[in-house]
């Protein structure tokens, strides 16, 4: 998760700048985000033009699921947070989820599934095992092993994706 802040002692301005297309308002992709969460060290990242592939770290808005479970959890976000995530697999891999095996990607083990949060609340779960499409990306941080990521709200959309970043640092 990510959201835009500024550090203490630092002059890092962040810039939102808003686009329309086809009459429809798009959230702008800052040039710094900072993200709130452990699943990525907590650096500033700053906004480049990379490609959308695996291994980049990618913005994009808070997918549905994940905004129902932290209204259950009593947290209610702002309508533009974004989360920041790390492209583990892409268009074509082969990705399956569940509780008993946890994550595969191209066959191979990377993570696993957890049922409950760090509070023993239960966690959506995205349990399938399929291609995934021409335009879709599984987002996964391997920084902690509790991250909360596509095992749980499912691949990404590539037209949800607002930009890639690096760390600054």
């Amino acid at each position: 998760m990510a959201v835009t802040r500024k550090q203490p002692g630092m002059a890092i301005a962040v810039v939102a700048l808003t686009a329309a297309f086809a009459g429809s308002t798009l959230l702008a992709a800052p040039i710094i985000l900072y993200p709130i969460s452990p699943s990525l060290p907590e650096v500033p990242y700053i906004r480049t033009i990379n490609a959308i592939e695996v291994g980049t770290i990618v913005a994009f808005p808070m997918p549905d699921v994940a905004r129902r479970f932290q209204r259950l959890r009593g947290q209610e976000l702002p309508a533009d947070f974004l989360f920041m995530k790390p492209i583990a697999a892409g268009p074509g891999d082969h990705v399956c989820n569940s509780m008993s095996h946890g994550l595969t990607i191209n066959g191979v083990w990377r993570a696993e599934t957890m049922a409950v949060d760090q509070d023993g609340r239960a966690l959506p779960m995205w349990t399938e095992c399929r291609r995934l499409g021409d335009q879709e990306y599984f987002m996964l941080s391997d920084h902690v092993p509790n991250s909360f990521d596509s095992r749980y709200f499912g691949p990404v959309q590539s037209v949800e994706i607002l930009a890639t970043y690096l760390p600054l640092y």
